[in-house]
């Protein structure tokens, strides 16, 4: 299942904040397996959770 389409869809339903993060150069199983592109997302969301969740 393509996955990129399925966040589309969620975002354009989310309602309250909300933000795309496509981390560049990474396939979906890289994002969770190579240091660097969990790095970069764990950073990402730690961002805006502390801005957005309080």
């Amino acid at each position: 299942m393509p996955t990129h389409w399925v966040s589309i869809d969620a975002i354009q339903r989310a309602t309250g904040p909300k933000e795309v993060y496509q981390v560049e150069g990474a396939t979906h199983v890289d994002s969770y397996e190579v240091d660097e592109h969990v790095s970069d997302a764990v950073a990402r969301l730690t961002r805006f959770y502390r801005e957005n969740l309080g």
